[in-house]
């Protein structure tokens, strides 16, 4: 199967591009539709960040039908040959990615919610920003410490403390 689909005005449309905006957009607004029968201070931020991320997966999917672009299947670039930040960095890392790498960051990704759902929110995040940042980044300890600990703080503070908003506080919660 080809990513590239085409139509009789020769428009080519990578298909990636379009499956990666559906399912955010449907992702997003399962989450607004959930949010909404909810009561009024939890749904708030539910329903923001839903509403606008479906709004923004629609202008994607849009985009990716309306203004296609030209796909090259051999990249001629490399990422961080120049100081620019681009789409074409991107573009390259999505075509160049090993299937290890792939597999990596989807570990990443469903260890997340795992720990998420047992260990809850303020112990989750900061935990992975250190295993992040020390294996994949190769960051020191002492920034990778830090930087969790920062961020365990901004979020305690944003939403048990300002918003005074429920998080997910896992099977054991303490905070």
């Amino acid at each position: 199967m080809s990513d590239v689909v085409t139509g009789e005005t020769d428009r080519k449309v990578y298909l990636p591009d379009l499956v990666a905006g559906v399912l955010l957009t449907l992702i997003f607004g399962a989450a607004f539709v959930t949010a909404l029968s909810w009561s009024g201070k939890a749904a708030v931020f539910p329903l923001a960040i839903g509403g606008l991320g479906a709004l923004l997966g629609v202008a994607f999917v849009l985009r990716s039908l309306l203004r296609p672009g030209k796909r090259d299947a051999t990249p001629q670039r490399r990422v961080g040959d120049d100081d620019e930040d681009s789409d074409e960095d991107l573009q390259y890392a999505f075509e160049t990615a090993s299937a290890r790498e792939w597999a990596v960051a989807l570990s990443y990704l469903v260890a997340f919610f795992v720990a998420l759902y047992v260990l809850g929110l303020y112990f989750t995040a900061p935990l992975f920003a250190v295993a992040y940042l020390r294996h994949q980044a190769k960051a020191s300890w002492v920034l990778s410490v830090v930087y969790a600990a920062v961020l365990f703080a901004v979020l305690y503070i944003a939403f048990g403390v300002v918003l005074q908003l429920p998080v997910p506080p896992g099977l054991f919660p303490v905070l």
